[in-house]
């Protein structure tokens, strides 16, 4: 698969969802303050005048009612805009760090409380820092986004898809097999190694190192989770990339020797086209 860089659309930041809603926020209650006076008036006048002009009154009110409704139908929509940056990744559009933590800490509430059994899969991208360093970080950028709808299209709809932070992404499988975990990883290390990137006629080979742990009754918390399926995802690079490794305690020893991302600035960038 070629992946080519295409355009994107500009998004509201927070700032300006922030000062909209506000803004909305007072023409609403402007608009509550307009339909209390008109209906007050209404009741103070008598009712022999009410019956000529209750017509006129009727649409009156029927006028300012479909504003208040239409304000406040724009205010629901900025609140779900607000909503979902703040679980959301900005770049990617996939579910960010904080709350995919949140769906973690439930899955291990859930793998207490009922013995259920889940997954969670780490993944690290093989050779990308080769492409941010060479290309620039809009080249980084147009990959990571292009990723994270292959890897959304090849995960169950149940699954949870994030974004953790720069070409880090985790999966949580949830009511899902250590087995069946794995043929799904597997099939995302084929498909992922299946991506050919250009940028500025350059040709990029990318591929993914996935750390699989299982997410049960006897796991300790959230950080633990998460610290183990990274080490299985550091021994899966330190086995020679673009595999799965499923998550052994002597892993963590394994990790403490890392030596940081740098480590991993191996490049294996193709002939142009």
């Amino acid at each position: 698969m070629t992946v080519r860089a295409k355009s994107q659309d500009n998004r509201k930041t927070k700032e300006q969802l922030i000062h909209e809603l506000r803004f909305l926020r007072k023409k609403i209650a402007n608009l509550e303050r307009l339909l209390d006076d008109r209906l007050m008036m209404y009741k103070e006048v008598p009712i022999d005048l009410c019956i000529f002009d209750l017509e006129e009154k009727t649409r009156a009110l029927s006028t300012v009612n479909a504003q208040l409704l239409e304000e406040i139908t724009e205010r629901k929509r900025v609140e779900e805009a607000l909503s979902f940056q703040a679980t959301h990744d900005a770049l990617t559009l996939l579910i960010n760090r904080r709350e995919f933590e949140r769906r973690v800490a439930r899955a291990l509430d859930t793998a207490r409380k009922r013995q259920a059994e889940h997954v969670l899969c780490y993944l690290d991208l093989d050779h990308f820092k080769v492409i941010n360093d060479t290309c620039g970080h809009m080249a980084g950028d147009e990959l990571l986004r292009h990723l994270g709808q292959l890897l959304l299209a090849s995960v169950r709809k149940r699954d949870t898809l994030a974004r953790l932070g720069g070409d880090e992404f985790a999966i949580l499988m949830e009511h899902c097999t250590l087995p069946q975990a794995r043929r799904v990883a597997n099939n995302l290390c084929t498909a992922v190694d299946g991506i050919r990137f250009v940028w500025k006629k350059r040709l990029f080979h990318i591929g993914v190192s996935i750390g699989l742990v299982s997410v049960t009754e006897s796991s300790e918390s959230v950080a633990n989770v998460l610290s183990a399926a990274d080490s299985a995802c550091y021994a899966a690079k330190n086995n020679g990339r673009n595999r799965v490794h499923v998550y052994h305690r002597d892993d963590d020893t394994d990790l403490a020797g890392r030596q940081g991302e740098t480590g991993f600035a191996f490049c294996e960038a193709l002939s142009p086209e």
